[in-house]
């Protein structure tokens, strides 16, 4: 496996990805507050400046995406998507995604990253299950914290965290 920034990928590359998401369902689940919704607006959110996507290769198949947001010193909210052929092992695909990020480092030395964080909605069990299984661990709750347009009402949030473990 390998993961590559994704900073450069034209919208073509984008629109393709979203198709794919949309298609097998994915779509609505990652963006279940209805922030994105077509392949547009996909493509402008992987291409803005605040947004870090990167892609998860193996032998030229996109298995897994994942896009960070958030970035603050030297923490970072992390967004996954896995493809539905590859959910067996979104726990190890997680897990190399996460342990690659922890590993990151700028050109002196020093890490990009002490600690990422994910967000999921406590009724999305399969993707928190996963999460936990790749190395996050459970952070607390948000009550209310995550909107699902397509039931209109706002369910609660877990958030789990992963670090790499040095100070």
């Amino acid at each position: 496996m390998i993961m590559v920034p994704g900073h450069n990928c034209p919208g073509a590359f984008w629109d393709e990805v979203w198709v794919r998401m949309d298609r097998e369902g994915i779509a609505r689940l990652v963006f279940c507050d209805g922030s994105v919704e077509d392949a547009a607006t996909f493509a402008d959110l992987m291409n803005c400046g605040h947004v870090h996507p990167f892609c998860v290769f193996r032998d030229q198949e996109l298995l897994a995406l994942v896009w960070l947001t958030n970035l603050e010193g030297k923490m970072c909210r992390g967004h996954f998507c896995v493809f539905k052929k590859y959910w067996p092992e979104s726990r190890h695909i997680g897990s190399f995604v996460r342990s690659s990020l922890l590993a990151q480092k700028y050109e002196d030395g020093s890490y990009c990253f002490d600690v990422l964080v994910g967000m999921i909605p406590k009724i999305n069990a399969r993707a928190v299950n996963v999460a936990k299984k790749a190395g996050f661990v459970y952070a607390g709750s948000i009550p209310f914290g995550a909107w699902i347009k397509e039931r209109g009402v706002s369910v609660d949030m877990v958030v789990l965290a992963a670090t790499r473990g040095e100070k």
